[in-house]
């Protein structure tokens, strides 16, 4: 994946996290059309973790993430990035499907948030 392209998927990734974190489960909602799961859903896997989310900054986000060499040729690729609280990453994932359309600009849906 070249280097636009990966960060064009960091920001998204981040961009989806940072929602989550400030609790704008309906805008995400908005934002990925609500086609895997609904702000309600979001929000109770959220809610059920009993747990205060932070904000990481970018690269400790990205550094538990690896899939780039997933990607590669791919018009869509799974992201699975562990969300963090204060004391550091928990067990809950959130996990992206991402999509590269025909202009090649990529966007993505929230597919799950669940404890592996």
């Amino acid at each position: 994946m070249e280097d636009t392209a990966r960060r064009e998927v960091e920001d998204l990734v981040y961009q989806a996290v940072s929602m989550l974190v400030s609790g704008d489960t309906a805008g995400l909602e908005r934002w990925t059309g609500g086609l895997r799961m609904s702000a309600a859903q979001m929000r109770a896997a959220l809610d059920d973790y009993d747990a205060e989310f932070v904000l990481p900054s970018k690269a400790e986000q990205m550094s538990s993430t690896d899939f780039y060499d997933a990607a590669k040729e791919r018009p869509w690729f799974r992201v699975d990035t562990f969300l963090r609280t204060a004391n550091g990453p928990t067990d809950l994932v959130l996990q992206l499907d991402v999509f590269q359309d025909e202009s090649g600009r990529y966007t993505l849906l929230v597919n799950n948030i669940f404890i592996p």
